[in-house]
């Protein structure tokens, strides 16, 4: 009753039983510790467990004896419990804050104030063809909506070019409002020099931090009966380690919400682009298909070419909403492709 001291386990920590790990814990904090011992340590533990916490502190250079609740000493072990479940509730509760993870990039970043406004671009892109970029706008930590922003990028001659596609979003970005405290990308050392770059050429002095996933170095499929967790890392630039994120929850959560929600909004635009500039390349091919069929057909369409080619005329006819003429030059157009 004279005070208290709270200690927490994380998850990666902890074996199979918990008891255990809190035992060895008990006997490496009474053997190192330089405080007061104890006359008595009450513990709630299983026989097996309690015998041999009892044996081990009673070996110990100042002996500690280990004692059951009982009835006797019932309320003084709800008190404890109670507490440490209140301790809990509160470190739980903090975690959540999104003012902890803010104040933690702050602090990452070496800033003089808290980053309000968080913007995370990502590029998808695949083989050259029909790029999308995405903008994510976070403010105080929660996502919103409204400032989210699809860049439709040029294709190069020479394909995948990060630099030359960032230039290009950068270029754009900065035509549309205030910048933000942070910019985020989704990558490490690499795509954080080529962001960096960028902003030194339009004169821009915002701080860039990168997301990427470690490498567990060993291929996997969910039939392993050992799975090896992807540790979430943030790349800083002048840093030479990456911060691993799982140190503060909240911040992991802004952060990999934010690299998510821009994987999901570029793809859905690349995989749009992709599958019209698709349907183009073939419909222009198509006898009879002028501009208002095309894009009637483009608005109805969710099948692949192969799957269409096994449909009937009146199938595509149906589908479509197309002629019957129409229908049978798409069908023989498909059958002659295939």
């Amino acid at each position: 009753m004279l005070g208290h001291k709270n200690f927490h386990f994380p998850n990666q920590f902890i074996g199979e039983s918990l008891e255990e790990e809190i035992c060895a814990y008990l006997y490496q904090y009474y053997t190192e510790s330089f405080d007061a011992f104890p006359d008595h340590l009450i513990l709630p533990f299983k026989d097996n467990i309690f015998k041999i916490m009892k044996k081990a502190m009673s070996e110990l250079e100042q002996p500690i004896l280990v004692k059951s609740p009982g009835k006797k000493l019932k309320s003084l072990m709800e008190l404890a419990t109670s507490q440490a479940f209140e301790s809990q509730r509160v470190r739980l509760s903090n975690q959540e804050s999104i003012y902890v993870g803010l104040n933690k990039l702050k602090d990452l970043l070496k800033l003089k104030e808290r980053p309000i406004v968080l913007e995370c671009f990502d590029i998808a892109i695949w083989q050259g063809a029909s790029p999308a970029a995405s903008q994510i706008v976070f403010i105080e930590g929660k996502a919103e909506n409204k400032l989210y922003r699809h860049y439709k990028m040029k294709e190069l001659p020479e394909g995948n070019n990060d630099f030359a596609m960032m230039s290009e979003l950068i270029t754009r970005r900065v035509k549309h409002g205030s910048l933000p405290d942070v910019f985020i990308v989704d990558g490490g050392k690499g795509q954080i020099s080529s962001f960096q770059a960028v902003l030194k050429d339009q004169n821009i002095n915002v701080p860039v931090v990168g997301i990427a996933k470690s490498k567990s170095g060993k291929k996997q499929n969910f039939s392993d009966k050992e799975v090896f967790k992807s540790e979430e890392r943030l790349f800083i630039p002048g840093r030479v380690n990456p911060y691993f994120l799982r140190k503060n929850m909240s911040l992991f959560r802004i952060m990999v919400q934010m690299r998510d929600e821009a994987h999901r909004f570029s793809r859905r635009l690349h995989h749009k682009n992709e599958k019209s500039r698709t349907f183009h390349s073939w419909l222009d091919d198509v006898v009879g298909v002028g501009e208002k069929t095309k894009q009637k057909i483009l608005k109805k369409s969710d099948l692949t070419l192969d799957e269409l080619t096994e449909l009937s005329e009146n199938e595509l006819m149906n589908k479509f909403c197309i002629s019957q003429k129409i229908s049978k030059n798409i069908k023989k157009y498909l059958e002659d492709r295939s």
